[in-house]
């Protein structure tokens, strides 16, 4: 992906996210080319579509025909709405409050306890609306989900009330990377969920969903009727050992600019703490970029970032608007080059794979963390498309 892009308007500082869409859409595809015939995608855009921003991306999928979408709030799903999406949206979490707004916006509701189920039964009582739902079975996950014990009497109360109609039923895969025995394990428990409310309702559920991004790579002949893939949408695979022969694209660059390069002597400490301290006379950069916009604060003396196609140490502890880079070894390193934090530059590509690896968590994670104070420039045809 071309990281350039110029800065949107009222936009002053050069740390930017570039969210490739022709990326989510290879990647929207790639996915769709290892199911069957007829397979759903419900496309996971909760947290603003993992950092990617949720709006612009719902709107290109729902372009390509995503037959649905997930978030995890309410106010997610509304979001989506008012954008004037309006393709089925799955309210992964629906909260003791919103019920209603939820309700008159046609999203569509996740039951997933007793508390739940009555919740949501009451509120489509009380505003005469018949309600399509979908009830989530806990087959592993020991999270959200209708305990198995509870699992007929939950349906047999959603069952008498006539404004409440089964939809979907779903689970969730809880180490489908790592643990095929229990990931199996899941599937008859789900196979057993699935049947029972088929029995109890006297149809099939329409919508029977429960593979994510791992399940779909691990075991795609296991999808049921639909998949919810989230972190492959966005380029990543959930597990490098899954998917080897699936090619898809990371769709974030998350870069920024020198702001001005310093010659310091040996022994000098840098930064809060002088956690790190000069070996040797130093050419230290200084980035626009810290903890506020999501690039962590344990990244102090252990990432790196890619400066004219060379990779190379932060040093001292990141701050809140600032970081240090030891560009010592690049004679040329100048004020305004560009500096790629993770994904695709003029010079190169870091991972944010490895970026997490070196910091000891995922890649979910990092993309999610890139904050609101951070600009997005969208592209499209390598062309910047729009700004928020």
């Amino acid at each position: 992906m071309d990281s350039s892009g110029t800065l949107p308007e009222r936009s002053f500082r050069p740390t930017l996210a570039i969210v490739d869409l022709d990326a989510i859409a290879f990647n929207f595809q790639a996915i769709r080319g290892l199911l069957s015939a007829g397979t759903q995608i419900y496309a996971i855009v909760k947290a603003d579509a993992y950092g990617h921003g949720a709006v612009p991306v719902s709107r290109e999928l729902e372009a390509l025909g995503v037959q649905g979408f997930g978030v995890a709030t309410v106010e997610e799903g509304l979001e989506l709405r008012r954008a004037g999406i309006r393709t089925p949206v799955l309210v992964l979490g629906v909260c003791s409050s919103g019920i209603e707004e939820a309700l008159e916006a046609d999203l569509t509701p996740v039951v997933y306890s007793p508390g739940s189920a009555a919740r949501v039964s009451e509120a489509a009582r009380r505003i005469g609306k018949r309600v399509s739902v979908h009830l989530k079975l806990d087959t592993g996950m020991g999270r959200l989900g209708i305990a198995r014990d509870q699992w007929l009497i939950v349906m047999a109360e959603l069952r008498q009330n006539p404004w409440i109609r089964l939809e979907g039923v779903l689970s969730h895969l809880a180490a489908a990377e790592s643990d095929p025995g229990f990931t199996e394990l899941q599937f008859s428990r789900f196979d057993e969920g699935v049947l029972e409310a088929t029995r109890l309702w006297g149809e099939a559920p329409q919508k029977v969903h429960l593979a994510n991004s791992a399940g779909i790579l691990g075991y795609p002949e296991r999808t049921w009727s639909g998949v919810r893939p989230g972190i492959m949408l966005y380029g990543v695979r959930p597990d490098p050992k899954l998917g080897a022969g699936v090619e898809v694209r990371p769709a974030m660059t998350f870069r920024t600019s020198v702001l001005a390069v310093r010659a310091v002597p040996a022994g000098t400490p840098l930064s809060y703490g002088g956690t790190f301290r000069t070996r040797r006379d130093s050419r230290i950069a200084v980035l626009p970029v810290g903890y506020a916009d999501g690039y962590r604060r344990d990244f102090s003396n252990r990432a790196r970032v890619l400066v004219r196609g060379s990779l190379v140490p932060v040093v001292g502890t990141v701050t809140m608007d600032l970081t240090l880079a030891d560009v010592t070894d690049l004679a040329a390193a100048a004020e305004g080059d560009e500096v790629v934090l993770f994904g695709r530059g003029a010079g190169g590509h870091l991972p944010v794979e490895d970026l997490a690896r070196s910091v000891g968590t995922i890649p979910y994670e990092l993309l999610c963390a890139v904050s609101r104070r951070v600009p997005r420039i969208y592209l499209k045809g390598g062309k910047a498309l729009r700004a928020s």
